[in-house]
């Protein structure tokens, strides 16, 4: 195995099997001068038609719609907290329509996502990019009992990849506590509102497709005030 050392003289691995190739770590900029100002991938663009309606009849109809295929990578965000129940509403459907080794890369994972371990056991997810793990799957990674690449990043060091290519997110799947028929979304209004989506941002920008997922369709206008709708999906 190649080697490196690192700024603090400690030897490093410049590959790591089924991950990839690494960099030892110099300065916090040195990556970046290094490049000479092509740090940031290039984005997908897609034109869309003007005033489109881009909901779909239902998450397995948006999931079809993005192209999705067996090794591409999936991301989340954890602004919900405990009360996320996108990720293991998703996760079952995706289960359910046959998908294996796909790279799960959320934000981070709460407590209430017991249900990844029971994925990862059954072949659905083969890599895990996260900012920490807890709870059921902490322990099943912590036993050994199953052998899958897994990285875990800062808040930060995660947004800091996927805008350098480093993960490559195929469809980003994001809970949207107000959304409009355009994929527009917000976190401040509806039932579920919880505030400002920092961590949606780096997905929405740069994956490939994005899902919203709400209960609360409706004008996404701040200073409208309509009644929350049935659940529905989006895409773009």
């Amino acid at each position: 195995m190649k080697t490196a050392v690192n700024s603090l003289g400690r030897t490093v691995p410049l590959e790591v099997p089924g991950v990839g190739a690494f960099a030892p770590y110099v300065s916090p900029f040195d990556r970046i001068s290094s490049l000479a100002g092509l740090y940031t991938k290039p984005r997908t663009i897609r034109a869309a038609m003007p005033c489109r309606d881009k909901r779909a009849a239902s998450l397995r109809a948006a999931i079809e719609k993005s192209g999705l295929t067996d090794g591409m990578t999936i991301s989340f965000h954890h602004h919900l907290r405990n009360g996320d129940a996108v990720i293991p509403m998703v996760l079952a459907e995706l289960e359910a329509m046959g998908f294996k080794n796909l790279t799960f890369a959320p934000s981070s994972i709460p407590d209430s996502h017991d249900c990844v371990a029971d994925y990862i056991k059954s072949g659905l997810i083969g890599r895990l990019y996260t900012s920490g793990v807890r709870g059921k799957l902490g322990k099943l990674l912590s036993s050994g009992e199953v052998d899958i690449p897994v990285i875990i990043r800062s808040h930060g060091g995660r947004a800091r990849a996927v805008e350098e290519g480093s993960i490559k997110i195929d469809v980003a799947f994001l809970a949207a506590p107000a959304c409009d028929c355009l994929g527009n979304i917000n976190g401040t209004e509806g039932p579920s509102a919880c505030g400002s989506l920092g961590y949606a941002i780096t997905d929405a920008k740069n994956a490939a497709h994005v899902i919203a997922v709400t209960d609360n369709l409706r004008p996404n206008t701040p200073s409208r005030r309509e009644s929350p709708s049935r659940n529905t999906s989006s895409t773009r």
